[in-house]
């Protein structure tokens, strides 16, 4: 069960922390600077081995994508196509309706998601074959939809150098 776009609002400001736990463990925590100050709902990511889910957090006042964060360890890089897709401003709003029904709910899937580094992009899907119609982007952050508005993965772009040595490193 995939979240789904429903809409997407004006572009906001994130903030992202590259922080190395282990030599071989990265954390990355995404962090949507949006105006307003709810507990979100959590979509998590459970069917990985020795490292903690994939989490993204959801406002529960504005429905938009508040939070993300995941791990990466030198299991999980694989080699991914170069992705082209057309590309609109906008955080993403989720329908939550049928999903959450309470505030800091939480919704585990038993899934997983592989990483991919391409050029300066660090790039995560949960779906097994991504077939992407659209990515929305805030600030950094790309989101990726199909063609039912399932959101399939995400990316962190305009890696710095230091970011990207960070990853390469484990």
């Amino acid at each position: 069960m995939y979240l789904m776009k429903k809409d997407i609002v004006e572009e906001t400001k994130t903030e992202i922390c590259f922080e190395k736990i282990v030599d071989d463990l990265i954390m990355i925590s995404i962090t949507n600077e949006l105006p307003f100050d709810s507990i979100p709902s959590y979509w998590r990511l459970t069917k990985v081995t020795g490292i903690p889910p994939l989490e993204i957090g959801i406002d529960c006042k504005s429905h938009c994508l508040a939070s993300i964060t995941f791990y990466l360890d030198s299991t999980m890089i694989v080699e991914w196509p170069e992705i082209k897709v057309d590309v609109a401003n906008g955080n993403v709003v989720i329908d939550e309706s049928p999903r959450f029904q309470h505030k800091n709910d939480f919704i585990d899937i038993s899934g997983n998601y592989r990483i991919c580094l391409q050029k300066n992009k660090l790039l995560c899907f949960f779906a097994d074959s991504p077939e992407i119609k659209q990515a929305y982007r805030t600030d950094r952050i790309e989101v990726y939809v199909d063609m039912m508005n399932n959101i399939i993965g995400f990316a962190v772009c305009d890696l710095s150098v230091q970011e990207i040595n960070m990853v390469k490193s484990i």
